[in-house]
């Protein structure tokens, strides 16, 4: 079976690893002979972007509320406390590096066996998208970050093509601003543009 390592980033720019992988609900080899742990790594990396505050800095924003906002004295001296510093994002990005080198990504297959990977992923996930439960907005969510961990050597974007469709209709403002990382990751950012123009304009 499918296993993640979640990596949750909040907008403050901190990040939370959990202590373990974990299986995972979703995946679009689980039928075909544990492709995932042979070939595809031990575990995926799930980063996960919130649009909230870390434990931490939502008590210093607390404070700093309690305190006359951000024009007390306080407020400036704890302003800087409520983002990550640059030695946290380093320390992180070194984590986060060093978590997925022990996940065993492998490396990129010959060209006929990368076709057939291909192949199964995206006629899996045409499979899937029959379901009427894929199309509830958190799963929805789930399969895209899923994609997102995949090997960059799969064809990551063929798989979000066959999702854009239904971009519009199922993610709301917040879910494209927790999404946005993850699309980037894939070069896929674009896909979301248009809907905000829409969005905008209503």
């Amino acid at each position: 079976m499918c296993r993640y390592w979640l990596v949750s980033r909040f907008c403050c720019g901190h990040e939370q690893v959990a202590a373990d992988s974990e299986p995972s609900s979703f995946c679009l080899f689980q039928q075909t002979g544990g492709i995932c742990g042979r070939e595809l790594g031990r575990f995926r990396v799930f980063e996960v972007f919130l649009n909230e505050y870390c434990d931490r800095c939502s008590s210093t924003l607390a404070a700093i509320e309690r305190n006359n906002s951000y024009k007390s004295k306080f407020s400036l001296d704890s302003a800087s406390s409520v983002c990550a510093s640059s030695i946290e994002i380093d320390t992180q990005n070194a984590a986060r590096a060093r978590l997925k080198s022990t996940s065993g990504m492998p490396r990129r297959p010959a060209v006929k066996r990368l076709r057939q990977l291909n192949n199964i992923a995206r006629e899996n996930l045409q499979e899937y998208l029959k379901r009427d439960d894929a199309y509830a907005t958190p799963m929805f969510a789930w399969v895209l970050r899923y994609i997102a961990s995949l090997p960059l050597w799969l064809d990551r974007r063929g798989l979000v093509n066959e999702l854009e469709p239904w971009f519009g209709p199922l993610l709301d403002e917040d879910q494209q601003i927790c999404l946005r990382p993850a699309l980037r990751s894939m070069d896929c950012e674009d896909t979301l543009n248009d809907i905000m123009v829409w969005r905008r304009d209503e």
